[in-house]
């Protein structure tokens, strides 16, 4: 399932998710930014920053799989919080 779409995420929280992987490429975090933050295509995302597309479509696939783990600790935080209500 796809969590993160092009240019919804804040880019705060793309920050954020990246401290829990091992992506640490200057460029392909520029490329993240202009994909999800900005919003800009995947291809003209990598080329603006020079990394291969498929390098960055594997890191999107990598936050998305982050992205999923997020919402399912929010998941159960909420329905904790509905339990003791």
């Amino acid at each position: 399932m796809k969590y993160l779409l092009a240019g919804s995420e804040p880019k705060a929280r793309l920050h954020l998710m990246l401290k829990l992987t091992d992506i640490t490429s200057e460029n392909i975090i520029s490329a993240l930014e202009d994909h999800l933050v900005k919003g800009d295509s995947l291809t003209y995302a990598a080329s603006m920053n020079e990394v291969p597309k498929g390098n960055l479509s594997r890191n999107v696939k990598t936050l998305n799989g982050v992205a999923e783990i997020i919402e399912r600790v929010k998941d159960i935080d909420y329905r904790k919080k509905l339990s003791v209500e």
